[in-house]
This record gives structure tokens, C-alpha cells and sequence, in this order.
């Protein structure tokens, strides 16, 4: 009964500070550059975020499907985690 109710204490802490990001169909939201998609040598001064892309559908919680800015819709979904909104 202790381990539960310390769990959830440590639940509630944690949660009381995280933010939810919602996204609307239509947003336009940058998308996070990862080691593996980031240019060649382009060291510690490279962009964090990549492209223009619109919010074309809502997959699931938090979860989102997306298109560049030439309407060419992305291959997978993209977590909310991963994306910040663009503004103009």
C-alpha cells in the first residue's frame, strides 16, 4: 500500500508540470531534426527543426498525419512530442 500511494504521489507531481500540445487540423507545425535526418557535417550550429508541414488529419492521442508545404503527405504519423507550431 506504501509503493502504491508513493506512485501515485510521484504521479501527481509529475503531472501537475506537463503541458499538452494540441494541434487542429489545418495548423502548420515544424517538425524535430533527428542525428539520422540531419545534413552532413553540419555540426552543433545545424537547424533543430526542419520544413513546413500542415496538420492533415488527427490519427489518434496526440498523434498526427502531415503534408509538406508541395501538398506531398508525409509516409507516417508523427507524435505531438516531436512538433512545434509554426507561427506566422
Amino acid at each position: 500500500m506504501r509503493m502504491a500511494a508513493y506512485q501515485q504521489e510521484v504521479a501527481r507531481s509529475f503531472n501537475k508540470n506537463v503541458r499538452v500540445k494540441i494541434f487542429k487540423v489545418g495548423d502548420w507545425v515544424l517538425r524535430k531534426v533527428y542525428k539520422n535526418t540531419r545534413e552532413v557535417n553540419a555540426g552543433k550550429l545545424a537547424p533543430n527543426w526542419e520544413g513546413l508541414y500542415e496538420i492533415t488529419k488527427v490519427v489518434g492521442n496526440g498523434a498526427y498525419r502531415l503534408r509538406n508545404a508541395e501538398r506531398k503527405k508525409v509516409q507516417r504519423s508523427w507524435n505531438v512530442t516531436h512538433l512545434m507550431l509554426y507561427h506566422f
